[in-house]
């Protein structure tokens, strides 16, 4: 078999897979769920009659104590012509301005004066807010975090720095510098923009990411479990 293509996707991990019976009765599917049978790493296979494709999960790191085989995986992507990156942008900057722009995510970490959470979040979403503060996941003044700085503290709180062993990215990067497979690198665009952009934007646009935050904190430890028990379950989420 020659492999056309590994192209790096966002894939997800799950616990479960029940949809990948409904996908086998369907001519199309919104989500399909893949299991790995040899590299421990699940990715999709797709064939045609001149090209096959795989499909890989860049995002996350593999937890070290999951199922993984590299040299399967070495020995699956060796045969491939190329390798394309997911839909992402490099950014390059300087030292001077990664440290323009951390003064200015200082300066972006707190709401304007006179504004306050309770004046961007309906009162139920400041009120899990308050409880968590109880809970000492937040300090005194969380009221006058930006949602987006906000989200990042408690995360962290809540469950620490992330932990993992080496992301999908970098063993496919090694295998294929290794090997001689051709990359196809992400588009790079200058970083003022980008960056503008992101600093400019209205803090109201950051809640729906503090809400999801609170409720992944509040969803407990097990949904924080479900990623690396999915790795070790050897699945995957197209």
């Amino acid at each position: 078999m020659r492999v056309a293509s590994v192209v790096l996707v966002a894939l997800s991990a799950v616990t479960a897979a029940p949809q990948a019976a409904a996908a086998q009765n369907t001519a199309t599917a919104d989500e399909i769920v893949v299991t790995a049978r040899r590299t421990g790493l699940p990715f999709w296979k797709v064939t045609g009659p001149t090209t096959t494709i795989l499909l890989l999960p860049a995002d996350g790191a593999i937890p070290e104590d999951a199922n993984f085989s590299l040299a399967a995986l070495t020995e699956t992507l060796r045969q491939a012509d190329q390798l394309l990156y997911p839909g992402r942008t490099s950014i390059s900057l300087s030292p001077f301005k990664m440290i323009g722009y951390y003064m200015r995510w200082r300066k972006m970490s707190s709401l304007p004066k006179g504004t306050t959470l309770a004046n961007l979040l309906p009162p139920r979403d400041f009120a899990r807010l308050a409880a968590l503060r109880e809970r000492n996941l937040l300090k005194d003044g969380f009221e006058k975090k930006h949602p987006f700085p906000l989200s990042v503290e408690l995360k962290r709180a809540a469950f620490g720095e992330p932990r993992g062993g080496r992301s999908v990215i970098q063993f496919v990067e090694r295998i294929a510098e290794d090997h001689g497979i051709r990359r196809v690198p992400p588009t790079a665009i200058a970083s003022k923009p980008v960056v503008n952009a992101f600093y400019q934007t209205d803090p109201k646009a950051y809640v729906p990411c503090l809400q999801a935050t609170v409720d992944l904190v509040d969803s407990g430890p097990a949904a924080r479990a479900r990623h690396p028990r999915a790795w070790k379950e050897r699945r995957g989420r197209v």
